[in-house]
């Protein structure tokens, strides 16, 4: 930053300056050589600079050592302003050749009166400012008002700092035209405002060219009111073990306000078997991980297989058009998808999708259909602040956590192979403005994520296989029987049955759907 120039220094024709501020930190013009052998300081010809120096902001210890000033063809630059200059730098008086005073400050008012504006009313987005009517002596020289206004995060904010080479500052401007009943108040809605962002502004009076009297009112501050955050972004969620996930996240883009807790809250949506039913699981097998078998060796007896007993599946071939069994299956696929994804705002008459945020927020099946207290209880805990987790056997069928201070939580007492779904809340604190009615908290962020598999709780108790072997004249017949895995990893759809005859090691296996076989 300049602090001292050896010459003398020249301002000429710069169209966009309105302030001398870029050169704030200067102390000293030495004068060592001077403009036509006796100017030191030469302002000519700038149309739109307004001001020298904010004496506010700078030390006024400018210190000029020799050479006079020369100030011609300023017409936004009053008459009072360069007087400062002189008073500061200790000069003697100039005459009119060295400071004219009537191309100076002769397009502005330099006669100016301090306007009182107060801010009425504040909301999110929008306040209401109030001023009294400049009291003109000729009320036909008065156009109008202008509200200048910015964005200002700190209260430093200077009337011309900001102003770039194509004359742009920052300011926001707005026309006011005045009241016809010279009494009134005068009422202007600044719109279209940031919530809870800290704005600086003024307001001026608008006068012909020749008029050298206004007003001009000092820069106030305001806030805009907290509004209600944008969603969470970049939620994650992934499982770690069969019982716990982790769920991340970041911070709004828009906070609207200080952001004090987040609210964490999912719900179980439990698989369905009418639709897993509705695949031939005999065609169309899974592909399985391998498993550990359990090894049963039963006595050699010569059993008759009759076709009624079997609870194999049947050796078929699968038919190249589709059959009607498929058809139905994805015809159930698609209304699973929908009834998944997408859910009806329930007390509205809208369309049948709902966006919040840009998250489509997502619902299972049950929780739109069921009436039962339980649905009711799980509808309860979407409220802020609401009921108590719904807890069943030590697992969380529904829960709604708050979390202070991190942008991570894990959620333990999960089913394990589950499907969750998680959202996410961005909660502001609340402010004395905000009435009983508010909504501080955000629209959820939403992540659907299942928990690992369980080990071993696919697999059949060995105590509970039962062999039955019924010899008969032709072949040989072993009946199987076994109690399905309590807790199984999802909903059991196939068992995939080994068997090793004893005399010559080989080993055979079948597939048969849950649905293939009986108890009797």
């Amino acid at each position: 930053m300049i602090e001292e120039i050896e010459g003398y220094l020249k301002i000429v024709r710069s169209f966009p300056l309105v302030s001398l501020n870029f050169i704030k930190n200067l102390k000293v013009i030495h004068g060592k050589e001077l403009e036509s052998h006796k100017y030191v300081f030469v302002v000519l010809d700038n149309q739109n600079l307004q001001e020298l120096w904010d004496w506010s902001t700078r030390p006024a210890n400018l210190q000029i050592n020799r050479g006079r000033l020369f100030f011609h063809f300023n017409p936004k630059l009053c008459l009072y302003k360069i007087e400062r200059l002189k008073h500061v730098a200790n000069f003697s008086e100039f005459s009119d050749l060295d400071v004219a005073r009537n191309s100076n400050g002769d397009k502005v008012a330099c006669n100016v009166t301090a306007l009182k504006v107060d801010v009425t009313q504040t909301r999110s987005q929008a306040v209401i400012l109030m001023w009294s009517q400049f009291d003109h002596y000729d009320p036909r020289s008065l156009l109008g008002y202008v509200v200048y206004s910015t964005e200002a995060p700190y209260q430093n904010v200077t009337l011309y700092d900001g102003r770039d080479a194509c004359g742009a500052d920052g300011w926001k401007v707005d026309d006011v035209h005045v009241p016809e009943n010279q009494s009134a108040l005068v009422y202007h809605l600044l719109s279209r405002l940031k919530p809870y962002t800290q704005y600086a502004f003024y307001v001026k009076t608008y006068t012909i060219a020749t008029e050298r009297t206004g007003a001009q009112s000092p820069i106030y501050y305001f806030r805009t009111n907290p509004d209600i955050p944008s969603v969470p972004m970049s939620l994650q969620v992934f499982s770690n073990s069969s019982s716990s996930m982790v769920v991340t996240w970041q911070p709004p883009t828009e906070p609207n306000g200080n952001i004090t807790h987040y609210i964490v809250s999912g719900s179980w949506e439990k698989d369905d078997p009418k639709f897993l039913s509705q695949r031939n699981y005999c065609f169309d097998p899974l592909t399985l991980p391998e498993k550990k078998p359990t090894f049963i060796f039963p006595e050699k007896t010569q059993e008759k297989k009759t076709e009624e007993e079997t609870c194999s599946c049947e050796e078929k071939t699968e038919p190249n058009t589709k059959s009607e069994t498929e058809v139905l299956s994805q015809i159930d696929f698609e209304d699973t998808l929908h009834n998944i994804i997408y859910i009806k705002r329930p007390p509205q008459n809208r369309s049948k999708r709902e966006v919040l945020g840009g998250d489509l927020q997502l619902m299972s099946k049950e929780h739109k259909e069921e009436k039962s207290s339980d649905d009711k209880l799980s509808m309860e805990l979407t409220k802020e602040n609401g009921v108590p987790n719904k807890i069943v056997n030590g697992i969380y069928e529904s829960f709604e956590i708050q979390v202070n201070g991190t942008n991570m939580y894990v959620v333990t007492n999960l089913s394990h192979f589950a499907e969750y779904t998680i959202a996410v809340q961005a909660c502001r604190e609340l402010v004395p403005s905000d009435n009983g009615s508010v909504i501080t908290c955000s629209a959820k962020s939403i992540f659907t994520s299942r928990t690992q598999a369980l080990p071993g709780a696919d697999n059949i108790d060995p105590k509970h296989l039962v062999l039955e072997v019924s010899n008969q004249t032709l072949a040989t017949e072993v009946k199987l029987k076994w109690m399905e895995p309590p807790t199984p990893n999802g909903i059991i759809v196939t068992y995939h049955i080994m068997y090793t005859p004893v005399d010559n090691g080989d080993a055979y296996s079948t597939l048969m759907s849950s649905n293939g076989w009986s108890w009797s």
